[in-house]
Protein backbone atom coordinates (compact mmCIF):
# COMPACT_ATOMS: atom_id res chain seq x y z
CA UNK A 1 0.00 0.00 0.00
CA UNK A 2 1.06 3.62 -0.82
CA UNK A 3 0.32 6.46 1.42
CA UNK A 4 0.79 10.22 0.24
CA UNK A 5 1.22 12.91 2.94
CA UNK A 6 2.98 15.78 3.87
CA UNK A 7 5.56 17.32 6.33
CA UNK A 8 5.28 20.44 8.50
CA UNK A 9 7.87 20.09 10.75
CA UNK A 10 10.52 18.20 13.00
CA UNK A 11 12.50 18.52 15.80
CA UNK A 12 14.82 16.06 17.46
CA UNK A 13 15.84 16.75 21.03
CA UNK A 14 18.66 14.77 22.98
CA UNK A 15 20.60 14.44 25.87
CA UNK A 16 24.31 15.36 24.86
CA UNK A 17 23.55 16.54 21.19
CA UNK A 18 25.82 14.82 18.85
CA UNK A 19 23.96 15.42 15.10
CA UNK A 20 22.51 18.80 15.67
CA UNK A 21 19.56 17.89 17.80
CA UNK A 22 18.25 20.19 19.99
CA UNK A 23 19.29 19.88 23.82
CA UNK A 24 16.49 18.43 25.93
CA UNK A 25 15.09 21.02 28.18
CA UNK A 26 15.92 22.41 31.48
CA UNK A 27 13.67 22.04 34.69
CA UNK A 28 13.09 25.83 33.89
CA UNK A 29 12.15 25.70 30.50
CA UNK A 30 9.64 23.44 31.13
CA UNK A 31 8.13 24.72 33.80
CA UNK A 32 7.63 27.88 31.48
CA UNK A 33 6.46 26.27 28.77
CA UNK A 34 4.08 23.29 30.13
CA UNK A 35 3.77 24.69 34.26
CA UNK A 36 3.13 23.04 37.20
CA UNK A 37 -0.62 22.19 37.08
CA UNK A 38 -0.79 18.45 37.21
CA UNK A 39 3.07 18.24 37.26
CA UNK A 40 3.20 16.46 40.55
CA UNK A 41 2.68 12.86 39.24
CA UNK A 42 4.13 13.46 35.92
CA UNK A 43 7.42 11.62 34.57
CA UNK A 44 9.94 12.87 32.50
CA UNK A 45 8.48 11.41 29.12
CA UNK A 46 5.18 12.92 29.62
CA UNK A 47 6.73 16.30 30.26
CA UNK A 48 8.51 16.26 27.35
CA UNK A 49 5.86 15.40 24.87
CA UNK A 50 4.20 18.26 26.34
CA UNK A 51 7.49 20.40 25.83
CA UNK A 52 7.66 19.27 22.29
CA UNK A 53 4.49 20.24 21.12
CA UNK A 54 4.47 23.21 23.12
CA UNK A 55 7.23 24.78 21.71
CA UNK A 56 6.19 23.41 17.73
CA UNK A 57 5.86 26.09 15.68
CA UNK A 58 4.01 24.77 13.19
CA UNK A 59 0.56 26.02 11.62
CA UNK A 60 -1.13 26.32 14.66
CA UNK A 61 -4.35 27.31 13.02
CA UNK A 62 -4.93 23.65 12.00
CA UNK A 63 -6.47 21.47 14.22
CA UNK A 64 -3.88 18.70 15.19
CA UNK A 65 -6.32 15.69 15.09
CA UNK A 66 -4.51 12.70 15.86
CA UNK A 67 -1.82 12.08 18.01
CA UNK A 68 0.36 9.26 18.10
CA UNK A 69 3.30 8.22 20.55
CA UNK A 70 5.99 5.69 19.84
CA UNK A 71 8.11 4.32 22.75
CA UNK A 72 10.12 1.37 24.12
CA UNK A 73 9.19 2.50 27.84
CA UNK A 74 7.30 5.61 27.99
CA UNK A 75 5.59 6.03 31.28
CA UNK A 76 7.78 3.29 32.88
CA UNK A 77 9.37 5.99 35.07
CA UNK A 78 5.77 7.10 36.78
CA UNK A 79 4.82 3.04 36.70
CA UNK A 80 8.35 2.62 39.09
CA UNK A 81 7.53 5.16 41.49
CA UNK A 82 3.84 4.25 41.64
CA UNK A 83 5.02 0.52 42.68
CA UNK A 84 7.33 1.85 45.25
CA UNK A 85 5.21 4.23 46.68
CA UNK A 86 2.44 1.91 46.99
CA UNK A 87 4.87 -0.43 48.70
CA UNK A 88 6.07 2.33 50.79
CA UNK A 89 2.25 4.29 51.35
CA UNK A 90 0.05 1.51 51.06
CA UNK A 91 -3.73 3.13 51.33
CA UNK A 92 -2.66 6.23 52.07
CA UNK A 93 -1.16 6.44 47.92
CA UNK A 94 -2.94 9.27 46.13
CA UNK A 95 -5.26 8.67 43.82
CA UNK A 96 -3.58 11.01 41.09
CA UNK A 97 -0.68 8.48 41.16
CA UNK A 98 -2.23 5.99 38.86
CA UNK A 99 -3.83 8.04 35.39
CA UNK A 100 0.17 8.90 35.02
CA UNK A 101 0.78 5.63 35.32
CA UNK A 102 -0.19 4.02 32.34
CA UNK A 103 1.38 3.70 29.22
CA UNK A 104 -0.78 6.00 27.07
CA UNK A 105 -0.60 9.26 29.43
CA UNK A 106 1.54 10.64 27.89
CA UNK A 107 -0.53 10.42 24.32
CA UNK A 108 -3.21 11.32 26.23
CA UNK A 109 -1.96 14.55 28.55
CA UNK A 110 -0.97 15.57 24.42
CA UNK A 111 -3.62 15.57 22.91
CA UNK A 112 -5.83 17.50 25.79
CA UNK A 113 -2.96 20.17 25.72
CA UNK A 114 -3.67 20.44 22.10
CA UNK A 115 -6.97 19.89 21.68
CA UNK A 116 -6.83 17.28 19.20
CA UNK A 117 -10.29 16.13 18.78
CA UNK A 118 -9.27 12.54 16.57
CA UNK A 119 -7.61 9.54 18.13
CA UNK A 120 -4.54 9.34 20.63
CA UNK A 121 -2.79 6.56 21.13
CA UNK A 122 0.74 5.29 22.32
CA UNK A 123 2.52 1.56 20.53
CA UNK A 124 5.78 -0.07 20.93
CA UNK A 125 7.30 -2.28 18.84
CA UNK A 126 11.04 -2.61 20.36
CA UNK A 127 13.68 -1.34 17.85
CA UNK A 128 11.01 -1.59 14.97
CA UNK A 129 8.96 1.34 17.11
CA UNK A 130 9.88 4.40 14.60
CA UNK A 131 8.65 2.52 11.36
CA UNK A 132 4.85 1.21 13.21
CA UNK A 133 4.46 4.31 14.89
CA UNK A 134 5.58 6.16 11.43
CA UNK A 135 3.12 3.68 9.66
CA UNK A 136 0.26 4.50 12.34
CA UNK A 137 0.38 8.58 11.50
CA UNK A 138 0.29 7.72 7.72
CA UNK A 139 -2.81 5.65 8.73
CA UNK A 140 -4.43 7.56 10.64
CA UNK A 141 -4.47 10.76 7.90
CA UNK A 142 -5.16 8.35 5.22
CA UNK A 143 -8.19 6.97 6.46
CA UNK A 144 -9.68 8.66 8.98
CA UNK A 145 -11.14 12.45 9.17
CA UNK A 146 -8.01 13.77 10.68
CA UNK A 147 -6.04 16.14 8.28
CA UNK A 148 -3.05 16.07 10.37
CA UNK A 149 -1.24 13.70 13.16
CA UNK A 150 1.61 14.83 15.88
CA UNK A 151 4.01 12.32 16.21
CA UNK A 152 6.11 11.70 18.68
CA UNK A 153 8.93 9.06 19.09
CA UNK A 154 11.44 8.27 21.43
CA UNK A 155 12.45 7.01 25.00
CA UNK A 156 13.71 9.41 27.80
CA UNK A 157 15.59 6.25 29.76
CA UNK A 158 14.66 5.71 34.22
CA UNK A 159 17.63 3.61 35.47
CA UNK A 160 14.95 0.88 35.51
CA UNK A 161 14.39 1.06 31.75
CA UNK A 162 18.49 0.85 31.59
CA UNK A 163 18.59 -1.90 33.23
CA UNK A 164 15.89 -4.02 30.96
CA UNK A 165 17.77 -2.70 28.03
CA UNK A 166 20.79 -4.09 29.12
CA UNK A 167 18.99 -7.25 29.16
CA UNK A 168 18.11 -7.32 25.53
CA UNK A 169 20.95 -5.18 23.32
CA UNK A 170 23.69 -4.75 25.90
CA UNK A 171 25.68 -3.47 22.77
CA UNK A 172 22.96 -0.22 22.06
CA UNK A 173 23.27 2.84 23.54
CA UNK A 174 20.54 4.18 25.90
CA UNK A 175 20.52 7.75 25.06
CA UNK A 176 17.22 9.79 25.61
CA UNK A 177 16.13 11.79 23.13
CA UNK A 178 12.70 12.38 21.54
CA UNK A 179 11.52 13.20 17.88
CA UNK A 180 8.33 15.20 17.18
CA UNK A 181 6.83 15.47 13.76
CA UNK A 182 3.95 17.10 12.09
CA UNK A 183 2.56 15.11 9.36
CA UNK A 184 -0.25 16.80 7.37
CA UNK A 185 -2.67 15.06 4.38
CA UNK A 186 -1.31 16.01 1.13
CA UNK A 187 0.75 14.49 -2.17
CA UNK A 188 3.94 16.06 -1.03
CA UNK A 189 5.87 12.51 -0.37
CA UNK A 190 4.81 8.72 -0.72
CA UNK A 191 5.60 6.15 1.48
CA UNK A 192 5.46 2.34 1.02
CA UNK A 193 6.10 0.27 4.09
CA UNK A 194 7.49 -3.36 4.20
CA UNK A 195 7.44 -5.85 6.81
CA UNK A 196 8.92 -8.71 5.16
CA UNK A 197 11.75 -10.83 7.17
CA UNK A 198 15.57 -10.09 5.96
CA UNK A 199 16.96 -11.90 3.54
CA UNK A 200 20.22 -11.81 5.03
CA UNK A 201 21.75 -11.97 8.57
CA UNK A 202 21.25 -8.36 10.07
CA UNK A 203 22.26 -6.30 13.02
CA UNK A 204 20.02 -4.95 15.60
CA UNK A 205 19.35 -1.25 14.92
CA UNK A 206 18.01 1.63 12.61
CA UNK A 207 19.75 2.49 9.22
CA UNK A 208 19.28 5.07 6.47
CA UNK A 209 19.52 4.36 2.93
CA UNK A 210 19.23 5.84 0.01
CA UNK A 211 17.41 4.79 -2.59
CA UNK A 212 18.94 5.15 -6.52
CA UNK A 213 17.53 3.14 -8.73
CA UNK A 214 14.37 1.78 -10.48
CA UNK A 215 15.32 -1.27 -9.05
CA UNK A 216 14.41 -0.42 -5.83
CA UNK A 217 18.51 -1.19 -4.77
CA UNK A 218 19.41 0.28 -2.01
CA UNK A 219 23.00 2.11 -1.16
CA UNK A 220 24.01 3.09 2.55
CA UNK A 221 23.51 7.24 3.10
CA UNK A 222 26.21 9.44 4.06
CA UNK A 223 24.69 8.51 7.84
CA UNK A 224 27.11 8.04 11.01
CA UNK A 225 27.28 4.90 12.38
CA UNK A 226 24.01 4.09 14.72
CA UNK A 227 24.81 1.76 18.03
CA UNK A 228 21.30 3.84 19.51
CA UNK A 229 18.89 1.75 21.10
CA UNK A 230 16.81 4.79 20.54
CA UNK A 231 14.64 5.20 17.63
CA UNK A 232 13.82 8.77 17.66
CA UNK A 233 17.55 9.67 16.28
CA UNK A 234 17.43 7.53 13.33
CA UNK A 235 13.82 8.42 12.63
CA UNK A 236 14.77 12.76 12.76
CA UNK A 237 17.73 12.21 11.12
CA UNK A 238 15.57 10.43 8.61
CA UNK A 239 12.45 12.65 8.15
CA UNK A 240 14.84 15.84 7.61
CA UNK A 241 16.77 13.78 4.65
CA UNK A 242 13.70 13.48 3.08
CA UNK A 243 12.44 17.05 3.32
CA UNK A 244 16.00 17.95 1.44
CA UNK A 245 14.79 14.95 -1.21
CA UNK A 246 14.63 16.30 -4.52
CA UNK A 247 11.35 15.41 -6.89
CA UNK A 248 11.41 11.72 -7.90
CA UNK A 249 14.37 10.68 -5.27
CA UNK A 250 13.80 8.59 -2.34
CA UNK A 251 15.32 7.50 1.14
CA UNK A 252 14.86 4.24 2.94
CA UNK A 253 14.37 4.00 7.04
CA UNK A 254 15.23 0.55 8.07
CA UNK A 255 14.71 -0.75 11.62
CA UNK A 256 15.71 -4.34 12.84
CA UNK A 257 16.06 -6.52 15.53
CA UNK A 258 16.76 -9.96 14.20
CA UNK A 259 16.38 -11.16 10.36
CA UNK A 260 12.74 -12.00 11.21
CA UNK A 261 12.04 -8.89 12.81
CA UNK A 262 12.51 -6.33 10.55
CA UNK A 263 10.24 -3.10 9.29
CA UNK A 264 11.28 -0.88 6.51
CA UNK A 265 9.47 2.56 4.97
CA UNK A 266 10.36 3.95 1.83
CA UNK A 267 9.79 7.68 1.09
CA UNK A 268 9.64 9.40 -2.26
CA UNK A 269 9.08 13.25 -3.17
CA UNK A 270 6.91 12.78 -5.68
CA UNK A 271 5.93 17.01 -5.47
CA UNK A 272 7.35 20.06 -4.98
CA UNK A 273 6.15 21.86 -1.57
CA UNK A 274 3.49 24.04 -1.43
CA UNK A 275 4.81 27.56 -0.83
CA UNK A 276 1.70 29.68 1.70
CA UNK A 277 2.35 33.12 3.35
CA UNK A 278 2.17 32.63 7.33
Amino acid sequence: MTLTFGIDQVRVYAADPRYGEQPLPEADDLVKLIGTAGDRFRDAFTRMCLYATRSSDADTERSCDTVIVGTEYGNAEALARLQRDALALGRRLSPQAFPQAISGAAAASVAMATGATGANMTLGANLLTPVLAFWQAHATVDRSPAAVCRLLVGDLYSDEARTDASRHEPTLDCRSGMAHAVLTRGDEFSAVFDFTPATAETSPGHRILDEANEAGEASKADEPETTERNGAFALGRFLQRVIDLPVGASAVLECSKSPSQRATVRVTRVAEPERSER
